[in-house]
């Protein structure tokens, strides 16, 4: 029997419910008892412990749920759920690499620990930019997961010059060490760190995105008089047909396009808009895009907007069947997961309408398995609204194999299966294990 530590990074999803890091940590924690299964049948014994930060009751998307829910599968397992606190970041925000580094610093002290105790073979699986550059002992396997770069998310309001300095020195070290490697998360994000970030192909291993598919649709198994009674307290209209549009209040989400195409489509009266700009930190950016869409909003009647913390409405209103269209229009992103949860719970006549960035290029066939437009507003209206003028036939078509794809390309069980065999398989991982 082979056995292996994993330690799992992350800084959502564990305390807190915040941006899609933390979707996909926590569809992970309730994927690993199957994953786990699956490759003790095979003689391979994994635990699972996981490293992220304490959230206060009083922060935003605090979720003591998931965090008793990790704890519990962690110590099912043989592992455990370690906590660090947050240092109190005002000014710069989210973005301050001082504070990235002692959290490194803080981290790969526990990692050290927890490699030292026992002779089995130990895995650290750093998801996003701020675990980048953890140090691990040598005989430490360390797989860092990008959810965002800066080459691809530049934002106005972060110093992009030292986030890619940030992420071309974990690169370099990857690049260098044996036992470090790189986890993509789409075919877009492979593209990205091998051809434009010089990541050595032997260092990519494929950790693609996906959801716990029966954990997603029992979190979302509403009954039509749960839904209704949810939209009426909301004030959401249950008369008219839907047309929505969320994400959490970043710049790069293209939320106010998407208001400016959903306006033209609620100033008829045919349809009722919804707007979801969810609030997911007390950053001065969160309020500066609120205020945008505040303005674009002015004058305009049949839509809801919601610009507090929002997590669980945008369930609700696609499992509704009068939701008929989904606005996603980012004009960057890596591998949204906005779009395919869409159409994993959605009703079976919701239309996602995506933006034709590259990251969608690389998986979605326009009028195929989805709908592509251009990003930005006007351009955007007028392929939208042909895009929902499409003859009904075809449409049901292209639906139903966005659901399909969806189906087969977006299990996180799967997808991180074959992430820990191509590790397994590296030869020198092969080595130095402990048999039992």
């Amino acid at each position: 029997m082979l056995d292996y530590k994993i330690i799992y990074l992350t800084d959502d999803g564990i305390t807190s419910l915040r941006c899609g890091v933390g979707a996909i940590t926590s569809n992970f924690i309730e994927s690993f008892p199957a994953i786990n299964d699956y490759f003790k049948k095979r003689k391979i014994n994994i635990s699972l412990s996981v490293i992220s930060f304490n959230t206060s009751k009083k922060n935003i998307g605090y979720r003591i749920d998931l965090k008793n829910r990790a704890k519990s599968i962690c110590r099912s397992t043989g592992g455990k759920v370690y906590l660090i606190y947050r240092r109190k970041i005002r000014k710069i925000g989210y973005f301050d690499f001082s504070y990235w580094k002692k959290y490194n610093e803080e981290i790969s002290k526990i990692i050290n620990r927890i490699a030292d105790d026992g002779n089995k073979k130990v895995i650290v699986l750093a998801n996003d930019t701020i675990f980048a550059n953890v140090h691990c002992p040598k005989n430490v396997i360390f797989v860092w997961i990008p959810h965002s770069l800066a080459m691809v998310h530049s934002q106005t309001y972060v110093n992009n010059a030292k986030r890619l300095n940030w992420e071309k020195e974990a690169i370099s070290r990857i690049n260098s060490m044996p036992d470090h490697f790189i986890g993509y998360i789409s075919p877009f994000v492979k593209s990205i760190l091998t051809k434009k970030l010089k990541v050595k192909k032997d260092k990519a291993i494929p950790f693609q995105n996906g959801f716990c598919l029966k954990y997603i649709k029992k979190q979302s198994s509403y009954s039509k008089k749960q839904i209704d009674k949810m939209l009426i307290k909301r004030g959401i209209d249950t008369k008219r047909p839907i047309i929505l549009t969320f994400a959490r209040a970043d710049e790069y989400k293209g939320l106010e396009h998407s208001l400016r195409v959903m306006t033209h489509f609620t100033d008829t009266g045919y349809y009722y808009g919804v707007i979801i700009a969810s609030r997911f930190s007390n950053e001065l950016i969160v309020d500066r895009v609120q205020e945008n869409l505040r303005k674009i909003l002015s004058g305009h009647k049949n839509i809801s907007a919601f610009f507090e913390y929002e997590f669980e409405l945008p369930k609700y209103l696609l499992r509704y069947a009068k939701t008929q269209v989904l606005l996603n229009l980012p004009n960057k992103d890596f591998c949204p997961l906005i779009p395919f949860e869409a159409e994993l719970i959605g009703n079976k006549n919701l239309q996602v309408i995506n933006s034709n960035i590259a990251c969608f290029n690389k998986l979605v066939i326009n009028n195929h398995n989805g709908f592509l437009v251009d990003p930005y507003y006007p351009k955007a209206f007028i392929q939208v609204r042909k895009a929902i003028s499409i003859r009904a036939e075809k449409k049901k078509t292209v639906i139903k194999n966005a659901k399909k794809f969806a189906q087969q390309n977006f299990d996180i069980i799967t997808n991180y299966i074959k992430g820990f065999e191509c590790l397994f398989e590296k030869e020198k991982l092969g080595k130095g294990l402990t048999r039992t």
